[in-house]
């Protein structure tokens, strides 16, 4: 059990060698509880991958954003317009930060 990737052993019938090289030790001695305790741990690291995943691809969405910005602002503040509504010089309505 030290060299599997999850060791499962039983509570009650297991032997005391069993549950300290097991990582789950399973308090009743029934076989579907292992069952239960395998498809538990299968959906929680499912779970942490599709939550790995969203953070990343949030993440890289918002520095792509960020740099966009930062590009799209220092290009629009050398522009100088004359038209009356901008004034003399045109400042975009986001900076990098925003």
């Amino acid at each position: 059990m030290k060299e599997a990737n999850v060791g499962i052993a039983m509570g009650i019938s297991g032997t005391q060698v069993a549950k300290e090289a097991a990582d789950i030790i399973i308090l009743d001695d029934n076989f579907s509880s292992i069952v239960k305790s395998v498809m538990w741990g299968r959906s929680v690291l499912e779970n942490i991958r599709k939550f790995v995943m969203f953070q990343l691809t949030v993440n890289i969405v918002a520095l792509t954003v960020v740099l966009l910005v930062a590009c799209v602002n220092v290009i629009f503040s050398s522009v100088i317009f004359d038209h009356p509504k901008f004034g003399e010089r045109f400042y975009p309505p986001l900076t990098a930060i925003q």
